[in-house]
């Protein structure tokens, strides 16, 4: 069974894709925060 991890977790780490730095939103190309972070940085979180 997966754990879940919590979007406190996720965006306790730095996002490899688009550098947002720990406890910021992932952002799109044009600046706008993205609604999910991206797959990288959840990986991350997850190890």
């Amino acid at each position: 069974m997966k754990k879940e991890l919590s979007p406190k977790q996720i965006l306790a780490v730095r996002c490899p894709t688009c550098a947002a730095a720990p406890g910021e939103k992932c952002e799109l190309n044009n600046g706008q925060p993205r609604n999910n972070p991206h797959l990288d940085r959840r990986l991350i979180a997850k190890d």
